[in-house]
């Protein structure tokens, strides 16, 4: 063999691999996108049942991570009650296996809560367990097909989820508020009003906002009210007892002034009001709100 013939021989067999491997990605792709194709039309028949879209792509990625045809019934029960909120927190960091705090969402009437890769069901009415669900979540979730259908999604709903817990830690703070004021003639704490609700709420981690773990106090008493008496109180439907804040502390006071002006959640914060109502607010409306004298 001349020594042109051997070096075409070497050169063919070094290449044939190299040659083939687009061949192979492609393959992959094609099966990729197959799969993908799978999973949407999945999706677009949970959307034509009536069941709104996030929803369905929530519950097509907990079926691809092995839930059980029981579980998915009961999922799709939750998801049209209204419950597409827990979806979100089951893929994340609640599943069996992976650490976090519990992430709670108020329903008024029921507290669901997803703790250790169970759905539990508080009915609030009567303080009794209305309802638990074990459910299967993919081990590594970006392995799972529908991953990236639902990776914009993610974010989002782990935003959502954190707004709603704040939200219920302060429905909790103005529990532990209406609990210590009717024990004391309707006034409100003159110093230290986190340990003077403290008897009444026994749940220190309650005053942090999951969006600012580092803070552990995350809320200020609105500082207009400190000492005040809520039964001298024109309208205590619009007037603010307590409210996101960035000073800090152990147990911060304030005013306008505290609120974070940019917001904690989607440009505004979490607000509790003297009657106990709890709501979110854009950042500029809380501030004008707590500026607005108490009269």
């Amino acid at each position: 063999m001349s020594r042109a013939i051997a070096t075409a021989v070497i050169l063919a067999l070094i290449a044939s691999p190299l040659l083939a491997q687009p061949e192979v990605e492609a393959q992959v792709n094609l099966d990729r996108m197959a799969e993908q194709q799978q999973l949407q039309d999945r999706i677009e028949k949970l959307v034509e049942m009536g069941m709104d879209r996030e929803a369905a792509l929530f519950l097509t990625a907990l079926n691809e991570g092995g839930m059980e045809p029981s579980q998915l019934m009961l999922m799709l029960i939750l998801a049209e009650e209204g419950g597409e909120e827990m979806l979100p927190l089951m893929l994340m960091n609640n599943a069996p296996g992976r650490s976090g705090a519990p992430a709670v969402v108020d329903r008024g009437d029921e507290l669901l809560i997803v703790d250790g890769g169970t759905l539990y069901v508080i009915d609030m009415t009567t303080n009794t367990l209305k309802s638990k669900l074990k459910y299967a979540a993919p081990e590594r979730l970006e392995d799972s097909g529908v991953f990236s259908l639902i990776a914009p999604l993610m974010n989002e709903g782990r935003d959502r989820a954190r707004q709603t817990a704040c939200l219920s830690n302060l429905k909790q703070i103005g529990l532990g508020f209406a609990m210590y004021m009717q024990e004391h003639d309707g006034m409100i704490p003159e110093e230290n009003w986190v340990e003077a609700l403290m008897p009444y709420i026994n749940n220190r981690p309650v005053f942090t906002c999951p969006t600012r773990p580092d803070l552990p106090v995350a809320y200020a008493l609105n500082g207009a009210l400190l000492g005040a008496n809520v039964n001298a109180l024109p309208d205590v439907g619009q007037t603010v007892l307590a409210f996101e804040s960035n000073l800090g502390g152990d147990a911060p006071v304030g005013g306008a002034d505290a609120v974070p002006p940019e917001g904690v959640h989607e440009g505004g914060i979490n607000v509790l009001f003297v009657d106990g109502h709890v709501k979110w607010m854009r950042a500029e409306a809380a501030i004008a709100l707590l500026a607005a004298p108490v009269e």
